[in-house]
């Protein structure tokens, strides 16, 4: 994958800092309690959203693209306070109060690959975590052209038309073909599967407004007020 991959070339920084500007909002709004909690950003790209959500919060970064993990370690050099694994077996066990999985469940091959992840971002909660925030679900019947609209408008309200179709256009190079809607009942089981209780929020948590976030959470940790199940 190309260094100019628009999830992590620094030309387009401005208009995903618009894309996470929601998730941001959320996280700091219902993770942050007075101390500094630690986050996993699970797909972390070039580790935006740890610059974004500064220095209230520990952020360690994984991405299964080497490139990323680069582009990722290039930002922690410039001096962001985060770090990133080189590896999936890095991740350690127990450590977490929340963990991200933004905009990442639509590129998997399907149910068994989210229980296998989930079973793994699971065991990587701290006892009294937040739980894992998950983004971007593309939902049965809005497709790619519905996700290409809401770019346009969010990147057009922002930055104007022209940057607004070079958005576009980029975003579908870089992500052609069939993306995975997950149906609701199989996110269900691969929570069960993996000891979480999976809630919907009212809204999602991104540009894409007709995509779907969940908060999946220990069962001893309740979701936050205005979660919808």
């Amino acid at each position: 994958m190309s260094v100019r991959d628009p999830w992590f070339d620094p030309s387009t920084e401005p208009v995903r800092r618009l894309h996470l500007a929601p998730l941001v909002e959320w996280i700091r709004a219902h993770w942050r309690d007075g101390r500094s909690p630690r986050v996993l950003d699970y797909g972390c790209g070039d580790l935006l959203l740890a610059a974004m959500l500064g220095p209230d919060f520990v952020v360690d970064g994984f991405d299964i693209d080497p490139a990323a993990r680069r582009a990722a370690a290039r930002r922690v050099a410039g001096g962001q306070g985060a770090s990133v694994l080189d590896d999936r077996d890095m991740i350690p066990t127990g450590a977490y109060d929340g963990v991200v999985l933004s905009s990442v469940v639509q590129y998997l091959a399907g149910p068994v690959e989210l229980e296998e992840l989930l079973g793994r971002l699971s065991g990587a909660l701290a006892p009294g975590a937040r739980g894992v925030l998950v983004t971007d679900v593309v939902v049965t019947g809005a497709g790619r052209v519905h996700d290409a609209v809401d770019l346009f408008r969010e990147v057009t309200s922002a930055f104007g038309p022209v940057a607004a179709v070079r958005q576009v256009l980029r975003s579908a190079r870089r992500s052609p073909g069939r993306l995975w809607a997950p149906e609701p009942a199989e996110l269900v089981a691969a929570c069960r599967s993996a000891g979480l209780v999976c809630h919907r929020l009212p809204a999602n948590l991104s540009s894409f407004r007709r995509r779907a976030t969940y908060l999946l959470h220990p069962p001893g940790s309740p979701p936050p007020p205005a979660v919808a199940t």
